[in-house]
């Protein structure tokens, strides 16, 4: 599973944070 699709489905509330 990659980092986007984790942040395009939301899962990842941090993803501005974590933005990679």
């Amino acid at each position: 599973i990659c980092f986007r699709e984790l942040a395009n489905k939301g899962q990842i509330p941090g993803v501005k944070k974590a933005s990679w």
